[in-house]
Order: C-alpha cells, then sequence, then structure tokens
C-alpha cells in the first residue's frame, strides 16, 4: 500500500547539445540557445542539486543529431513521468517531444517565449511549471513542477478502492460507469461488497488491533468508547489490508449498507488520512479524486465533509446570515486539529459506533468539490473561524470566506467538498487546466 505522498516521480533529461541541429525556420530558438542554454556540465550539476525525497533523475539523454532521436523514444516507458528538457531547437525536435503523451519541464534562463512557443505554435499542451534561472526560486519552482507530477500519476496510475454496491444511491449527479471514469481521468475503480470487507476485519487479530491502538495513545482521546475504539484499530488493519490487496491509495465505502453503525470507518478514517490514504464513507468517487488531488499537491492530511449540513444550526439561514459556510464532518485528523488530538464520541448518538470530534487550527484553507460528472471542479478559499461538536456528535467548522457565504451556497454544484490547512487555489486551477476540468474559484 502506498500512501498519496510516498508515491515517486521519476523523470528523464534530454538535452540537446549541438548548434547545427537548430531549425532555419525557427531563427529564434537559435539565438536563444546560443546565450542562454546551460552547458552540459551545469545542466546535470543543477538536476542534482534538484533531487529531492521522492524524486529521481534518469541517466540523461544527448541529442546530438535526429537519428538520436530512437534513443528517446527506447527509453520512455510507463516509469517515466515527465520530461526535463534544456532549450530544445527545432520543430521536429519539438513535434517529436510532442507525440511522447509526457509532461514536459523547460530548463534554463529565459524559459517563458519557448514556453508560448510549445503551446501556441506546436501545439504541446503539457508543458508545466516554467522556472527562469536567477529570476524565480528554482527549489521552489521545482518542488511545485513535483507537486503537479505527484498529482497528475496519482490520478492517470491511481486506484480507488469502492466498497458496497457500485450503483447510484445519495451522490448527486455522480456517474457510476468505471469505463467513463477511467476514460475521463485515468483512475481505476476497484469494486467489491460490503462481505468482503466484513471478511477482512474478521481476519484481524485483537492483539494486533491492539497494539495499534496502543500506538493512537497521543492523538485519540477514546476514554469511555474503549471497545468501540479498539474495533475500529482492527477496522483500520482491515482496510489498509484491502489496500495492499489492491494497491490502491484512495477507499470509500457505502456505509449504510454496513451491518451496523459499529462497522462505520470513523476513527479508521482519521487515522488512515494522516497516513497518506484519501477515504471517504458515503461510497462518493467525486470527493474522493477532489481528496487525492488536494492531499497529493499539499501533502497534508484533508478531511471530507459536507457543507451547509449542520442542522443544529437553523439548517442554513442563521449561519449564511451571519456571513459563514458551514462544513461538517464525522471524519477528522488529528494533525489538522489545535493540538494534535481528536476525541471519540457516540455515533450519531445511536448508542453504538463512534464520530470523532477534534478543534481544528483557525487558518486559512481550501475546500476543493468535484461535480459528478468529472467536468468542473469547484475551488473556495477561506478561513476556519470556529469548530463546534454539533448534533449527531459531527464536528462543524464555521468558515469565513472571501465570496459572500450566501452566494457560494447557491452555487454549490458538488456533493461532497474536501477541506485542508492553507492556500492551494493556483494548484488546483493548474491541475484542473492540465487535466482540461473546468474550474470555478470562490
Amino acid at each position: 500500500m502506498r500512501g498519496l505522498w510516498s508515491i515517486d516521480v521519476r523523470i528523464l533529461p534530454v538535452y540537446f547539445n549541438d548548434r547545427r541541429i537548430a531549425s532555419e525556420k525557427y531563427p529564434l530558438l537559435t539565438r536563444l540557445y546560443d546565450k542562454r542554454s546551460l552547458p552540459l556540465e551545469e545542466f546535470i550539476e543543477a538536476l542534482r542539486e534538484l533531487e529531492t525525497r521522492g524524486v529521481f533523475f534518469e541517466e540523461p539523454i544527448i541529442i546530438s543529431s535526429f537519428r538520436d532521436l530512437a534513443k528517446l523514444r527506447e527509453r520512455l516507458n510507463g516509469e517515466i513521468d515527465a520530461l526535463i528538457i534544456n532549450i530544445p531547437l527545432t520543430d521536429v525536435f519539438l513535434r517529436a517531444l510532442s507525440t511522447v503523451n509526457k509532461p514536459i519541464i523547460v530548463f534554463g534562463e529565459d524559459t517563458w517565449r519557448i514556453i508560448s512557443y510549445l503551446r501556441d505554435i506546436l501545439g504541446i499542451e503539457h508543458v508545466i511549471s516554467p522556472f527562469n534561472i536567477g529570476v524565480d526560486d528554482i527549489g521552489d519552482a521545482f518542488n511545485k513542477t513535483v507537486r503537479y507530477l505527484r498529482c497528475l500519476k496519482v490520478l492517470t496510475q491511481g486506484r480507488i478502492l469502492y466498497i458496497g454496491r457500485f450503483e447510484p444511491h445519495l451522490i448527486y449527479n455522480a456517474v457510476y460507469d468505471i469505463s467513463y471514469i477511467k476514460g475521463r481521468l485515468g483512475v481505476d475503480v476497484i469494486v467489491r461488497s460490503v462481505k468482503d470487507y466484513i471478511n477482512a476485519l474478521s481476519s484481524i487479530e485483537v492483539e494486533d488491533a491492539r497494539r495499534i491502538l496502543d500506538s493512537w495513545s497521543n492523538k485519540v482521546n477514546y476514554s469511555g468508547f474503549e471497545d468501540e475504539a479498539l474495533l475500529q484499530a482492527r477496522i483500520y488493519l482491515a482496510l489498509r489490508k484491502m489496500l495492499r490487496e489492491f494497491d490502491c491509495q484512495g477507499i470509500t465505502i457505502v456505509s449504510y449498507e454496513l451491518p451496523s453503525p459499529r462497522y462505520v470507518p470513523t476513527l479508521a478514517a482519521s487515522m488512515l488520512i494522516e497516513d497518506g490514504i484519501a477515504i471517504n464513507v458515503y461510497g462518493d468517487i467525486p470527493q474522493l479524486i477532489s481528496m487525492m488531488i488536494l492531499m497529493s499537491l499539499s501533502r497534508k492530511p484533508a478531511i471530507p465533509g459536507r457543507l451547509l449540513e449542520c442542522r443544529e444550526l437553523d439548517n442554513r439561514r442563521l449561519v449564511i446570515d451571519e456571513g459563514y459556510l458551514t462544513f461538517t464532518s464525522d471524519i477528522i485528523p488529528p494533525s489538522l486539529t489545535k493540538h494534535g488530538m481528536i476525541e471519540v464520541y457516540d455515533y450519531h448518538n445511536m448508542g453504538e459506533g463512534v464520530s470523532v470530534y477534534g478543534e481544528v487550527k483557525e487558518d486559512i484553507v481550501t475546500l476543493v468539490g468535484l461535480r459528478g460528472d468529472l467536468n468542473l471542479i469547484q475551488v473556495i478559499s477561506g478561513k476556519v473561524a470556529w469548530t463546534k461538536r454539533t448534533i449527531n456528535s459531527r464536528t462543524t467548522l464555521a468558515l469565513e470566506t472571501y465570496t459572500e457565504a450566501e452566494d457560494i451556497a447557491m452555487c454549490l454544484r458538488a456533493s461532497g467538498y474536501v477541506l485542508t490547512i492553507g492556500d492551494y487555489i493556483e494548484d488546483v486551477n493548474s491541475i484542473a487546466s492540465l487535466i482540461k476540468v473546468r474550474s470555478i474559484t470562490y
């Protein structure tokens, strides 16, 4: 099982080193090569400085003639996530690069004109995160590029485990078609039954679960709910076992199909998110994909939830009139709370099962929601004003938003949203552009 943050990015450097292959048809590229392209030794040294955890550069390919294009094609495989090139020289080479169907990073000075050339003249769309030597902080720009690459890899190679009947239920306008989801974003959906989940749970030894529960003692206060918390630890191990078996990075469970509220993985989900696993308990695939996007970009846990579902606060009116949006969830990762601790409560006041509560840090947050047809993503920026334990023992956050709360409420298109701390508006919008999903920011 690989969490979203442990996915490696492999980059193939391509160096054009012979001025004779410059195109007479496009003299601008020749001039740029003459004045600004890094020497090969400096190019390789610069790449070494950019290597970070989870980023691997392959042995560079040096292009000195048209014949060397064959080397490039031979080296490309499913393990290569992107190309990084010094300034390319000819329309022939550029058109060859446009056929490899890999994101391209341009490394060198004055890359902005090259980026425009690649996109506007040659139609190469997946040219990402250009940076200028001596102008941008290259380390920061490259780290952003890696986040984009990791997110693209999650979307194009990621796998989701869906537990329950794969059919429309409570998710508005969602498309329940595995081939459509795969074709639209590249994500694979693996469907398993509730029985498979219960069987996996039955295979977990109590003593193993007790050790897990003990390891949570500095993050979870489960006083008075020891038996329920122990069951959640078993559920945590069962879900990890299923995730490993099917090599999935996300999981969703249709909770109303479960035999008892005790089997709803609220505490277990909160701790799986800490491990870099996207999860919800609604059977909501669009929300889960939103969560995979936000977590892979931010490298932080995220909270899955619903907007405007706080019944205790007079439904929608009271909160909106005060200028807040409410975001409600049964799942709270401890690291997003003020004190790094969550508390266990009765699940929806039903006398069995558990919900969790934690006071989320009062900080800038980003919310993301993907519409059911996967063609529109909404991004909301705001700040946490307060956190309350509201009706049914759920955690409710009041959000101060830059756009009027009532205007946002009238425009919500996703069934579920996800939230993390930090400003990732630009990152999410960039990914939306790369995967050709329309984005709206509030």
